[in-house]
């Protein structure tokens, strides 16, 4: 047999806590790393949340409760809608901790969008006259690019289709948003009332996805610079005027 650890009295007490208190360490660090993994596997589980590229602190946003997508049936809330001071318009609601909720009617139905203030997405719900679920997800702020997986419905609340709006791109958002703070172009979070914001769109031509982004470079010059969405390569740059009425 191999020789042991022979240790006496006080010695012995000390090399067990030691021992204890490096196995815990070990332990602990193996159950954090095996819940980042289910963390980031599950981005596309039923219920799904933009904490991981929008926020900076996601853990310290109680707004994050209500800033999640699943595929549930829901209605529009007429009540909140009807709770508004100046029934001429539409109902804006700015919280103490910044976040942007909008509730709208047109013509053809109703939306609702949720712009928490440190969030470069925005969740959007929109709904048939009937106020019953059309579609929702999240999307960039300004701009048309839809983030994620999209859930559409008919008429009578059935999820018919979901689309994942991610799916052509391995150039992905994440990369936009590194893209634009590495070549000084000012991406905005939250809702921003200003004239002009950086716009943040999303298309293709054939089987060619691209992103474009579209932001002031001069206080009179707008620069739309095109990147691939595969490698983020820049397919295109062109500039126009810009009036500040």
């Amino acid at each position: 047999m191999g020789k042991g650890v022979h240790l006496k009295g006080g010695k012995f007490d000390t090399y067990m806590i030691v021992l204890t208190l490096g196995i815990m360490q070990t332990c602990l660090y193996s159950c954090i790393d095996r819940r980042q993994h289910r963390i980031n596997d599950g981005v596309h589980n039923d219920t799904v949340s933009a904490a991981r590229i929008i926020f900076d602190r996601p853990n310290k946003d109680s707004i994050m409760d209500d800033f999640k997508l699943t595929k549930s049936f829901e209605q529009f809330d007429e009540d909140r809608y009807n709770s508004r001071s100046d029934k001429e318009d539409d109902l804006i609601v700015d919280l103490p901790d910044g976040t942007h909720i909008e509730l709208n009617k047109w013509a053809r139905g109703m939306r609702y969008s949720m712009l928490p203030k440190n969030s470069y997405l925005q969740l959007v719900k929109a709904y048939y006259l009937n106020g019953n679920i059309e579609s929702k997800g999240f999307m960039v702020n300004n701009g048309d690019a839809r983030i994620g997986t999209w859930y559409e419905y008919d008429k009578n609340g059935k999820l018919v289709k979901e689309v994942n709006y991610d799916t052509p791109y391995t150039y992905t958002i994440e990369n936009i948003i590194q893209f634009c703070s590495q070549n000084n172009i000012p991406l905005q979070k939250g809702y921003v009332r200003k004239s002009f914001t950086t716009n943040i769109y999303k298309g293709n031509t054939g089987a060619c996805y691209w992103w474009e982004i579209e932001y002031l470079k001069e206080p009179d010059l707008i620069e739309i610079i095109r990147l691939s969405g595969e490698n983020g390569k820049i397919m295109q740059v062109r500039t126009m005027d810009y009036i500040n009425n």
